[in-house]
């Protein structure tokens, strides 16, 4: 577990890995970390990790984006 806290913006960013994202334990300590960055009024943005090819799916969101802008444009 990651976890990056910006005191700026008031934000508590947690990163689990695939391992951490099913442990009941990693869930239970999560849920507690939520409960005190509520009483200090932050809030707490968790990021799971994925089990598709990073690559792959950014390739097919670059293809889907390059595809998608000139059709906004002709409107």
């Amino acid at each position: 577990m990651e976890i990056d806290v910006n005191n700026n913006t008031r934000m508590v960013s947690v990163w689990l890995t695939n391992a951490e994202k099913g442990s009941n334990s990693v869930r239970q300590e999560l849920m507690k970390l939520c409960a005190k960055n509520r009483e200090r009024k932050y809030k707490t943005a968790v990021f799971l990790s994925g089990d598709r090819d990073l690559a792959d799916c950014t390739q097919s969101l670059l293809q889907h984006n390059r595809y998608r802008k000139p059709r906004e444009l002709e409107r």
